[in-house]
């Protein structure tokens, strides 16, 4: 079972490798959970796009939209993934699991 597991594991990160780069040497990291969900309100006014990182702890996925449980150390959220949204929604559907840390 642990095997299956495993090999599952390195199905997934082959293919994301196809596309993207599965290891950065680093992460754009411009503000923590905590910080998003302190300012939230004024940031969801403007067009300001930024980057955080933290780790999946689950994921539900619901077809043409996928829902995502994240923390970092400062707070925990929930992303979601819209496929008429982003470019690589199947790949990132496909391939992501709890666990994986995202940026």
């Amino acid at each position: 079972m642990l095997e299956d597991l495993i090999k599952e594991r390195e199905k997934k990160l082959q293919q994301y490798e196809k596309t993207a780069g599965a290891y950065p040497a680093t992460v754009r990291r411009e503000k923590t959970i905590s910080e998003i969900l302190k300012n939230f309100t004024a940031l969801s006014k403007t067009e300001e796009a930024f980057f955080c990182v933290g780790r999946i702890f689950s994921i539900r996925d619901q077809g043409k939209i996928a829902f995502l449980d994240v923390k970092d150390g400062t707070a925990a959220t929930q992303f979601i993934l819209k496929e008429d949204g982003l470019k690589n929604f199947t790949l990132l559907k496909e391939t992501l699991d709890a666990g994986d840390f995202i940026e």
